[in-house]
C-alpha cells in the first residue's frame, strides 16, 4: 500500500463508528461491571442504593444470600433474573444499558435510573480495554 491509498484510507475511517465497535465488543465486560456495582449496592453516580432495607431481619436474608452490600443497603439481587436480562445499545449518542425483565421498570422507578451504567472507577477500569478493542479495530480497517 501506498501513502495515497493510506491517506485514502485514513480520511474513510469513521472513528465513531468504530468506537461505537470497540464498546459492543466489550459489552460483557461493561454488563459485567454494572451488576458487579450493583452486587456491592453502589449505583453509576457512586452513590449507594437507597432506601435502605426496612428491617434488618431482610437484611441479615441478603447477608444470608451472599449479598456484598453494605448491611441494609439494597443489591436488587434475589434470583438473578434482574442481573440476567441486562442487555446494551450502542447508538450515536452513547450506549445505553437496561434489563428487559419485567420488573426492571419498577426497579428503576424505586431505585432512579442510576441503577444502569458504570460508576467513574468502572470505566476508567474498562478504559484500557476498549482502547485495546479500539486501536485493533482501526489497525484492521487500515489495513484491509
Amino acid at each position: 500500500m501506498d501513502f495515497t491509498q493510506l491517506s485514502n484510507k485514513l480520511k474513510s475511517i469513521d472513528i465513531l463508528k468504530m468506537m461505537d465497535k470497540a464498546v459492543l465488543a466489550n459489552k460483557e465486560e461493561i454488563l459485567d461491571a454494572n451488576t458487579s456495582q450493583l452486587s456491592k449496592g453502589k449505583l453509576s453516580n457512586e452513590n449507594d442504593i437507597r432506601p435502605k432495607y426496612s428491617t434488618k431481619e431482610y437484611a441479615q436474608f441478603k447477608i444470608a444470600l451472599g449479598s456484598k452490600a453494605p448491611f441494609q443497603t439494597p443489591n436488587l439481587l434475589v434470583t438473578g433474573e434482574f442481573y440476567g436480562g441486562f442487555y446494551m445499545k450502542v447508538d450515536n449518542d452513547g450506549y445505553e444499558v437496561g434489563s428487559n425483565v419485567g420488573h426492571a421498570d419498577s426497579l428503576q422507578t424505586q431505585y432512579g435510573s442510576e441503577i444502569f451504567g458504570l460508576t467513574n472507577k468502572s470505566k476508567s477500569d474498562l478504559k484500557p480495554q476498549i482502547k485495546e478493542t479500539l486501536v485493533k479495530i482501526i489497525k484492521d480497517g487500515l489495513l484491509r
